[in-house]
C-alpha cells in the first residue's frame, strides 16, 4: 500500500486489514465511500472509537491522514521529500522516495541494545513509523508538507479502587465468548491453526475455540523432540479433541538452499528497518509445514499473544522503587537490554537510550491524563507501546511471509479496554487472569486449568529433584541454551559448537543467556537488516 499526497485529487481511502466502525466491518473496496466524510477531527474521533487490526490512509482536500490500530499490527511508515509526503506499509519504498541511504547511528544503537528502534524512528533518519493507536495528519502549505501525530488510545491502567471480582470475571468471560464467536464467523469456515505451546494463553485460545464450536482446528508445536513443551502441547490438543502436529527442528531444513534464500527475504520483510525480525522459530515451522503440504493454503493462524501483562512481583517491586520517569527509564533499560551486561556504549549513547525511554514514559503519562506517578502502570504502558507491539505482535509477519492469514483474538480491542480499566495489582502477574481460569476451569474450560493456582503455581507441588534444579540452571547458561534449549534455534543459528563458542566469545563466562535474537543480530549485523 503506497500513497502520497499527490496520489489522487478526489477524496480516497486505502485500507488494509479489518476495520470496524460502529460495529460494522468496512469493505476495503468501498472504504472511500465511508471513511472520507468529515474533517480531520471527525476522522480522529472515528479512529478512536473504531476497532480491529488495520492500517488506513486517507487523501482528502490536499491533506493526508493515516492511522494504525492499537497494537500496530500492520505498521505504516512515512517520509517527506520534494514537497510531497510518502506513506506506505513498506519502509524500503519510503526510503527510496526520500533518497536516504545512510544508517542513523543513534537508531542503530537503539536496535543493537533493545532489539528495536525506540519511539517513531527507524534505521533511516528520513523514515518515521506510526506508533500504536496513532493518527498522522499531513497538511500542505507554502513551506511544504507539515506532518503531525496524535495519540488516540491510552493503555495506562486504572487507579486502585473498589471492585467486584465476581462481576469482573463474568464480564471477562462474556467478552471472550463475543470475541471468539466473531473470530469464528470471520474465518468463514477456513481451517484454523493454533501454535500450541501448552502455556496459559495458547491453552485458553484452544479452549475458547472449542467452546464456540470451531470444528476445523488443528494445533501444532515445534522444537527439540521430547521437550516438555512438546509433551504438554500434545496432551492439551488430545484432551480438547483437536489434531496435533509436531515440527522437529532439523539442521538439514535450516541449511537447505530454498530456506537460506527465504530467510534473507524474511529478515528484510519482517525487520521493516525498525526491529530485529521476530523469532525465527515460527517462520521455520510454518515454512516446513507449507513445504510438506501439511497446512491448507487458506489456513488462518491464531497465536496466543495476549493483552494481559505478565510482569511478576520482581518487576513490580523494581518499578515501585522508581520515584520518577528517569529512574523508571533506567530500570527498563537494565531489564530489557541484557547486552548492556556484556558491553556498554559510550556515555552519550547510554544517556540517549535512557532519554528516549523517559520521553516515551512522560508522553504516555500525559496521554493518560494522570497527574499522579504510578510506576507499575507506566511500566505496563511502556511494555505495550514498545516491546509488545514491535517485538511480540510483529511475530505475525512469519505467517504473512508464507502467504497465510492471521488473527490475534486475545489482543482484541474490547479485551484491551477491559484490561485497561482493571487496577494494576489485578493485572500484574496475571492475578485476575489466573483467577478467571481457575474459577471457570471445571464449568467452562473442560477442567483444563484444574491444577492451576491463582499465584501461578500448580497444586499439588511436584517434588523438585536436584537433577532438575541443575538442569534448569544449566539451561539458562549460554552452553545450556545451545545443547538443551527446547526450541533448538540457538543450535540451528550457530551451527557447530565451535562456531557457537566463536560467536559468543567471552560471554560464555556470563550467566546471562545468549538467545537466538542476539545470535541473529551478531550474524546479520545492522547492515543485514538495512539491506
Amino acid at each position: 500500500m503506497h500513497v502520497t499526497t499527490k496520489t489522487t485529487s478526489a477524496p480516497a481511502a486505502f485500507l488494509r486489514g479489518r476495520l470496524y466502525v460502529d460495529s460494522v466491518l468496512i469493505d476495503p473496496s468501498s472504504a472511500s465511500d465511508t471513511l472520507t466524510d468529515g474533517d480531520f477531527s471527525q476522522f480522529q474521533k472515528r479512529i478512536a472509537h473504531s476497532r480491529g487490526k488495520f492500517a488506513l490512509i486517507v487523501v482528502k482536500g490536499g491533506e493526508l491522514w493515516a492511522a494504525v490500530d492499537r497494537v500496530r499490527s500492520t505498521p505504516l511508515f512515512y517520509g517527506i521529500a520534494d514537497d510531497d509526503c510518502f506513506v506506505s506499509t513498506d519502509p524500503y519504498w519510503v526510503r527510496e522516495r526520500v533518497a536516504d541511504s545512510r544508517i542513523d547511528p543513534q537508531a542503530a544503537t537503539e536496535l543493537w541494545y533493545m532489539l528495536y528502534v525506540l519511539r517513531d524512528g527507524t534505521l533511516s533518519s528520513g523514515v518515521k513509523q506510526l506508533r500504536p493507536g496513532e493518527v498522522l495528519r499531513v497538511k500542505m502549505d507554502a513551506a511544504g508538507p507539515q506532518p503531525s501525530t496524535h495519540s488516540c488510545f491510552s493503555y495506562v491502567g486504572a487507579k486502585d479502587s473498589l471492585y467486584d471480582k465476581a462481576a469482573l470475571l463474568e464480564e471477562l468471560d462474556r467478552l471472550h465468548v463475543t470475541v471468539f464467536e466473531e473470530l469464528l464467523a470471520s474465518t468463514q469456515g477456513r481451517p484454523i491453526a493454533v501454535p500450541l505451546s501448552g502455556g496459559l494463553d495458547s491453552r485458553l485460545l484452544a479452549c475458547m475455540l472449542r467452546r464456540v464450536g470451531a470444528r476445523d482446528v488443528f494445533c501444532f508445536t515445534y522444537g527439540r523432540p521430547g521437550n516438555i513443551e512438546v509433551q504438554t502441547s500434545r496432551e492439551v490438543a488430545e484432551f480438547l479433541g483437536y489434531p496435533w502436529l509436531f515440527v522437529p527442528y532439523q539442521r538439514k531444513d535450516w541449511i537447505a538452499a530454498n530456506f537460506r534464500q527465504a530467510r534473507r527475504r524474511f529478515i528484510r520483510y519482517a525487520s521493516q528497518l525498525c526491529a530485529l525480525p521476530p523469532l525465527l522459530e515460527d517462520w521455520l515451522a510454518v515454512g516446513v509445514m507449507k513445504r510438506d503440504h501439511a497446512v491448507p493454503p487458506d489456513t488462518v493462524f491464531c497465536p496466543g499473544h495476549t493483552a494481559v501483562y505478565s510482569a511478576g512481583r520482581r518487576a513490580l517491586a523494581s518499578a515501585g522503587q522508581a520515584s520518577c520517569p528517569s529512574a523508571l527509564a533506567r530500570n527498563i533499560l537494565r531489564a530489557n537490554s541484557p547486552r548492556l551486561r556484556w558491553t556498554r556504549p559510550d556515555r552519550p549513547m547510554l544517556l540517549h537510550l535512557q532519554t528516549q525511554i523517559e520521553r516515551t514514559l512522560r508522553e504516555l503519562a500525559g496521554v493518560a491524563g494522570d497527574r499522579t506517578w504510578n510506576p507499575g502502570a507506566m511500566l505496563e504502558a511502556w511494555n505495550w507501546c514498545e516491546r509488545q507491539t514491535k517485538r511480540i505482535i510483529n511475530m505475525v509477519r512469519a505467517y504473512e511471509f508464507w502467504g497465510y492469514s492471521w488473527r490475534i483474538p486475545l489482543w482484541d480491542d474490547r479485551l484491551m479496554d477491559f484490561w485497561a480499566k482493571i487496577p494494576s495489582p489485578l493485572r500484574l502477574n496475571k492475578t485476575l487472569y489466573r483467577r478467571y481460569l481457575t474459577c471457570f476451569s471445571e464449568s467452562r474450560f473442560f477442567g483444563l486449568f484444574n491444577g492451576l493456582r491463582s499465584d501461578g503455581a500448580t497444586d499439588p507441588l511436584p517434588k523438585v529433584r536436584r537433577s532438575d534444579v541443575l538442569r534448569r540452571a544449566f539451561q539458562r547458561h549460554s552452553l545450556g541454551r545451545y545443547f538443551l534449549a527446547e526450541k533448538h534455534m540457538e543450535h540451528l543459528l550457530a551451527g557447530s559448537c565451535l562456531d557457537f563458542l566463536h560467536t559468543v566469545g567471552r560471554r560464555i563466562f556470563s550467566t546471562e543467556p545468549v538467545t537466538s535474537p542476539w545470535l541473529l543480530l551478531e550474524q546479520e549485523g545492522i547492515e543485514g537488516i538495512w539491506q
